[in-house]
Formats: C-alpha cells, structure tokens, sequence
C-alpha cells in the first residue's frame, strides 16, 4: 500500500519554530561506535558533543501524531505522511513539506548505565546478558528547529495544525526520544518556543527572510511555553486525540533502605552508591518495569490463567532470546517512567559471611551508600487497556503500597519496601488505592475480589487480551 504524496510546490511561506529540548531523564541517543560502553551515545566528530539527528526527532514526532490521529498500533493515517513524507518502505519516494535540522546538545554530559537480562523463572542475571550503556543525563540542553515549508493557504491551514499537534508531545511530555523510552528513559520536554511566518509570495517577504539570521531566523520573536500559542493558532482547530490509555500515578515513601547499585565516581566514595542521573537520586522504569512485570506473572499463575506467559507478553512485551524470530518483537504496552527521588543517603560497611562456618569470609569487607529516606512519584501508563489488564497491574500496585512487592536490588535483606498511595485514570474513572489494598472509584468501593475477578476471567481462553473501550465494575 502506498500513499499518494506529491512534491511541494515553490513554497508561499516558510514557518521556522525553533525551541530549547531539554532530557528530564537519562537519554539513549545510540550509535556512536567510540566509547567506554558496550552501547555508546552518538557525538558529533568535530566536537565530540553528543547529537540529535533530525530523523530521530522526526520519527518521534511522526509516530506521536499517529498515535493521536488513529490510537496506538494502528496504520498510519495519509495526514502524517503529507506533512512527513512517505514512509519508510514506499517506493513512491514522496517528500514532506517539513524540515527537521541535527542538533548539538550542550555539552558531553554522559553517565553509564549498567544493564542485565533477568530469566523470568529464577529471577537471577542471564548468561551472556550483562551490558553497559551510555545515557545523557537529564538536564542536557538541544535547541531544535523544524521549518515548514507551506504551498498556499489551503496548505498551510491543514498542514500547520497537524504540526503543532505533534510537537505539543515536546511540550506534554509524551514523545521520548532514543532507546528503552518504555522504561523511562528519553523524557523530554521543550521552553522557549519561538515561531515566525516568514511570507515568501513578494520581494518585501523574500529579503525579510534573506537578510534573517541564518542560525536563528526568529531571534526577535518572544518566547512563549506554548507551540500553539507561538503559532498563533486557536486550539480548536488541532485535531482530536484519539489514544486509548489509563495512566497511573503512584506517591511513594521509603520504607526501608532503596539500593539501585551503580559505582561511586569519588574517589572517596562507597564501593556501591545509589544509581544517580544529573546529580539526583533515581528510580529507575526498567528496574520497577522488572519487579513489576514478575509480580503480574506470579499473580496470572495463582488465579489460574491458562495463557498468563501471553497476556504477560502482551504487556510487557516478550522476552527475546536464543531463537527468537524478528516477528517475535513487540512494544511494550506498559511504560513506566524513571522518577527522581527526593532523599537522602547514608553510607554503612558490610561483610560477607561463610555460610559454612558462620565466620568473615576473606576480602569481603565493602561500603555501600543506600537511600535511607525518600519520596518519589512512579508513573505508570497502560496503552490500549482492558478491564483485565487494569485489573492486573492494580494488583500489582496493590502489593507495592502494601510492602508485598520492593524495588531495587538486595531486596533480600529488606531493602526496597515501599508505602504510598496510588490513583488511577482511565477513560472517565478515577480509581484511588490506598494501604491496605481498599480503594475509591467514582465514589464506589473497589474490591480486591472485584479486581480479582476482572483478572481471572477474560484470559482464561485467550492469548491476547482485547482491547475495546471498557471500564473496571465498581
């Protein structure tokens, strides 16, 4: 299937909308081949700082304006590629009106994460799965520009919507650039929003924009932290957002010490310290995504579901290994976001003990620095939910704020236990979860046996859950 998208014309006016893009989290912008880590951030070679491809931007802010036009795994509608171009893989070649530049970001702020595989059975590290990779830390400044080029003003009136809606994900939060964005890396967001329309149809507009600042053609607009507004457009006339999703917030409190191992940069510094991204505490999303996404399977397992290790994967997504078919791979429908922690830490020495004669064992005295207090908020989002899945992570949810479930490594030992609160939206319910397991929806109490019930019954039968509009029974 192809899409009919014809060249632009000798454009009539040229938008330039530029904007400051700052990472609220750790980033992934891969394939650099020259680094410390197994997974290295792309850099300029000049400069060695790190950059933002104007197709990686592009892609992002493409696959968001699909998801608001049509909903999430859907096909991608003919108003995307008349602003973008013809797909990847169509032979029509058709080019946008849009021009999205490669930007430096500030400065080579770059941290290193460690990362292993987990099997689902054991919960121990996989072989052959341990890997490190380098991440920009949050606070990691690009300025970005996107020009459109429009054809007339029945171009730009259709044309100029559809952009401010997609870069509005900048502004919202909701398009992530990089790598593991479903684990909460790649969060961003955009101030300063500049936009001027540059008119092209006369002389007088033509020398308004030769003699602009080539660099920044629109110095002399003020800044606004809205794309709508700096395009001077009414916000009625974006078009509607179609996504499907229930997000969650949860307001969490340590209860006990949190240890998220990363090596300590100081050289007087612990042997093992808190993971730390732009000098602050973190949670990370692909160590609660884990523990989370274990827990689901145990609670599948005891209600009795005949496919939990599907309805498992369709959520998280699956866990390629050995054999693995491309056709294998899916996007999680469950993201879980990185979250800062506001805490704070105390460093304490251990040692290992011989399990055989209860003594010191040998060189293994070591300190490490664990956050003691804390408060952090997790966010979760499920795309394209059922009653069932809802159902599912509540639970989950449910034995975190209880204690039942911790986060972190060295769990073991008791580290990792939370307390909290969490509220849940979706469609038009408001679900409130509080210690104990008992919550509020719409005024109505929700039930662990309500939940239990919404968990068990559609996926006794079914590889995949459904995912039509519905609500949780209250």
């Amino acid at each position: 299937m192809t899409t009919d998208v014809t060249a632009v014309p000798t454009p009539r006016a040229r938008w330039v909308i530029m904007g400051e893009l700052v990472l609220r989290t750790g980033t992934h912008l891969g394939g650099g081949d020259s680094g410390t880590a197994d997974l290295c951030v792309l850099r300029h070679r000049g400069t060695g700082l790190p950059l933002l491809t104007g197709s990686s931007l592009a892609g992002a802010l493409r696959s968001h304006l699909s998801d608001r036009l049509t909903g999430y795994f859907s096909d991608e509608p003919s108003e995307v590629a008349a602003l973008f171009g013809s797909p990847s893989g169509d032979d029509t070649g058709g080019q946008g009106p849009l021009v999205v530049y490669d930007t430096l970001g500030d400065a080579p702020a770059v941290e290193i994460r460690d990362g292993v595989a987990l099997g689902s059975a054991t919960g121990l590290a996989a072989d052959h799965k341990k890997f490190d990779a380098e991440v920009l830390a949050a606070g990691t400044r690009f300025p970005i520009r996107i020009d459109l080029l429009v054809a007339g003003e029945d171009h730009e009136r259709t044309t100029l919507p559809l952009l401010a809606a997609a870069l509005s994900g900048l502004t919202d939060g909701d398009v992530r650039l990089g790598a593991r964005t479903s684990r909460g890396l790649g969060a961003c967001t955009v101030e300063n929003w500049r936009a001027h329309r540059f008119t092209l149809a006369d002389e007088d507009g033509w020398m308004q924009w030769l003699a602009a600042d080539a660099t920044n053609p629109v110095a002399h607009v003020e800044p606004t932290p809205d794309i709508v507004t700096a395009c001077e457009l009414e916000r009625e006339l974006l078009p509607g957002d179609n996504r499907r999703r229930a997000v969650l917030d949860a307001n969490l409190e340590l209860a006990a010490e949190l240890l998220i191992r990363s090596p300590s940069l100081r050289g007087d510094g612990p042997d093992v310290a808190h993971l730390r991204s732009g000098g602050d505490p973190v949670m990370t999303g692909t160590g609660a995504a884990g523990a989370m996404r274990a827990q689901a399977a145990r609670i599948g397992h005891l209600l009795g579901g005949q496919n939990t290790a599907q309805w498992i994967d369709s959520l998280f997504g699956p866990q390629l290994g050995a054999g693995s078919e491309d056709s294998d791979a899916r996007a999680s429908r469950v993201r879980v976001d990185e979250a800062t922690i506001l805490g704070s830490s105390a460093r304490t020495t251990r040692t290992a003990i011989d399990p055989f004669t209860s003594g010191v064992r040998r060189s293994a005295l070591y300190q490490d620095e664990p956050l003691i207090a804390g408060t952090f908020t997790l966010r979760l989002e499920i795309r394209n939910p059922d009653d069932a899945d809802v159902g599912l992570i509540l639970l989950v949810i449910k034995d975190l704020l209880d204690g039942n479930l911790a986060l972190g490594g060295t769990t073991s030992i008791g580290r990792g236990v939370m307390r909290g609160s969490a509220t849940l939206r979706w469609d038009n319910n408001t679900i409130h979860l509080h210690p104990g397991g008992e919550g509020m929806s719409n005024d109505h109490l929700v039930t662990v046996d309500t939940l239990i019930s919404a968990v068990g019954a559609p996926h006794s039968d079914a590889a995949h859950p459904p995912s039509q509009p519905s609500r949780v029974a209250s």
